[in-house]
């Protein structure tokens, strides 16, 4: 696994035939992903958790975004998209939101702002494309 962290901090793609030669010959990709995952976990926990600020959620973010493109086939892959994927959500969502308010603990915003945001964030995706749009 020596090379997994190596891998969850680059922008290498993953292709479909490597993610069905991985799971045959279970080679060093699968050890990536399970890599990325953990990774995944461990980034959400502390720079997404329960205190937020700006730097930290566009750290986040940033990593995110550069794995979010994987071509995975494979379930635990999938698996792997979707949370990439709802990560991704959960940042822009915190990122938008520029005050606390109850589990929702900005640091750099640390009061609640009742004019400015007493109402939900929602996403959806575009028809034509397929980023988000928050409303």
């Amino acid at each position: 696994a020596a090379g997994a962290v190596e891998y969850a901090n680059s922008n290498t793609p993953v292709t479909a035939a490597k993610i069905r030669h991985q799971k045959k010959a279970r080679t060093p990709e699968r050890a990536e992903l399970v890599e990325i995952r953990r990774v995944l976990r461990d980034l959400m926990w502390e720079k997404v958790g329960i205190v937020r600020e700006q730097e930290t959620l566009q750290e986040a973010l940033t990593w995110v975004m550069e794995r979010e493109d994987l071509q995975l086939t494979t379930r635990s892959g999938l698996e792997l998209q979707n949370m990439l994927h709802l990560s991704r959500i959960m940042i822009d969502g915190a990122l938008v939101r520029e005050e606390s308010r109850g589990a929702h603990c900005r640091s750099d915003y640390p009061r609640r702002d009742d004019v400015q945001w007493r109402r939900h964030i929602a996403f959806q995706k575009l028809a034509d494309d397929a980023d988000e749009d928050a409303s």
